[in-house]
């Protein structure tokens, strides 16, 4: 499954850092995992963000060959 939410971690300063992305099948058990590294000091304690993935489409870009060089 593709990732459903971005997931970081809030400390007690509010700075935030993201730790990692989940599918809607595994959010449980990596939340539950992410609260026992906690418990066990393994990662810093603080607020635990799960932020739905927005899935965007675009259109396929078609660089003109003279201009390949600009964007390698």
């Amino acid at each position: 499954m593709p990732p459903s939410y971005i997931i970081s971690l809030q400390d007690i300063d509010n700075n935030e850092y993201m730790i990692g992305a989940v599918c809607d099948l595994h959010q449980n058990a990596i939340k539950a995992r992410i609260q026992a590294l906690q418990a066990s000091s393994g990662i810093p304690q603080g607020k635990i963000i799960f932020d739905p993935v927005i899935m965007l489409g675009t259109n396929c870009l078609k660089i003109p060959e003279e201009e390949y060089d600009n964007f390698r």
